[in-house]
């Protein structure tokens, strides 16, 4: 590791058991690949529980955990190049206080620092302090990009003069992976059919919108309705994704919904990293649809070809569907619902299914790709 000064740097939430998180990492070390001749590829995970053993083995890169402070100092004595990358990194608290950190200390040790697609969560909730330290991030860094438009303006309110490019989520840069996946799937129609549902844990260390309540009772009850309703009227099998496992696993919301189901036959739970991508993938492909309160399964979905229904308890879900012309498949949390608002949707799903056609994914694509270059021909002269 510290051979010679050329190292690559990315930091992140990887390792811990999430889907995003993980999706985005093997589109990051993808892109990097052609940098493997001349600098390694080393990965820092800021999760207290990051399993460092499987971002080693799953994308053949080096890590370490931000608590390990001599693995942590032989990264910064050893890169050039420090990338935070993807994802709602940037969060107030403590959160935006230690990236701020990390980064400086990079900084004064010579390195470049670059802000690759990053989303700004719970803007609203960000104090004056957060908002000076997000400035004072964005003063060090040397590429600025970020992942909507949303987080763009909350950069551009705290009066950033530097250029901001917005670089859509990093995960669009698997739809060729994904593409060659399709192409080679073949779905048997063995079995009933089914559909995924994604939840996340909104039970603590959630920051809901500004004035809204969210009711997590009521939530888990109309969520047990649903899925009778679309298990004994439709005969439909449901699958519960936990697209986060670990300290802060989703399974603690799906027990609760799983208290009030009536036909145990019907349910099935499969845990994120515990079977392989590919599996997963074919999971995706040979559902009716995915409803999900996590972005990236929407965005792998999307990706697939399959109809969607987003629960938005925040910005980026909500914006993921608005931007991309699915409003009418929304449900936000933060607004009065009940059950009859999922069976509509439901039933527009059912209507509209050959319309999920998702134009725009290649379009995003080209996108991604386009202005991944423009980082690349950065690293190419600084490292």
């Amino acid at each position: 590791m510290l051979g010679f000064r050329r190292n690559i740097a990315v930091f992140g939430y990887y390792g811990a058991g999430n889907l995003g998180d993980d999706v985005i990492l093997y589109a990051i070390v993808k892109r990097l690949s052609r940098f493997i001749d001349k600098s390694r590829i080393i990965v820092i995970s800021s999760q207290l529980n990051a399993d460092l053993q499987f971002i080693c083995s799953r994308y053949g890169v080096e890590a370490v955990s931000f608590r390990s402070l001599l693995g942590f100092f032989k990264v910064l004595f050893s890169s050039k190049v420090l990338i935070l990358g993807g994802g709602g990194i940037l969060q107030p608290g403590s959160t935006i206080f230690s990236i701020f950190l990390y980064s400086l200390l990079f900084k004064i040790f010579g390195c470049k620092v670059v802000l690759l697609s990053v989303g700004v969560e719970f803007p609203h909730s960000f104090s004056p302090l957060d908002k000076f330290l997000v400035r004072l991030l964005v003063g060090i860094s040397d590429v600025i990009t970020v992942r909507d438009l949303v987080s763009r303006a909350f950069l551009k309110s705290l009066s950033v003069s530097k250029p901001i490019l917005v670089f859509r989520d990093l995960s669009y840069l698997i739809y060729d992976d994904l593409c060659r996946f399709r192409s080679n799937f073949e779905f048997n129609g063995s079995g009933n059919p089914y559909v995924i549902l994604v939840l996340k844990d909104i039970s603590s260390n959630v920051m809901p919108l500004r004035g809204e309540h969210l009711d997590v009772h009521y939530l888990v009850k109309v969520l047990s309705d649903f899925c009778n309703y679309l298990i004994d009227v439709k005969g439909l099998q449901v699958y519960f994704l936990i697209a986060q496992h670990g300290l802060k696993s989703d399974l603690n919301i799906v027990f609760k919904v799983l208290k009030g189901i009536h036909n145990f036959s019907m349910v099935h739970l499969v845990f994120y990293g515990s079977i392989p991508f590919n599996i997963l993938l074919e999971l995706f492909k040979g559902s009716i649809f995915v409803v999900s309160m996590r972005l990236h399964p929407l965005i792998l979905a999307s990706m697939m070809n399959k109809p969607v229904i987003g629960l938005s308890y925040s910005n980026k879900v909500k914006t993921f569907m608005y931007e991309n012309d699915l409003g009418g498949f929304l449900i936000d949390l933060t607004r009065p619902y009940d059950f009859h608002k999922f069976k509509f949707v439901f039933q527009r799903i059912l209507n509209n299914s050959e319309s999920f056609t998702y134009n725009y994914v290649e379009g995003y694509y080209y996108e991604v790709l386009s202005k991944a270059s423009i980082v690349e021909s950065f690293l190419e002269q600084n490292i």
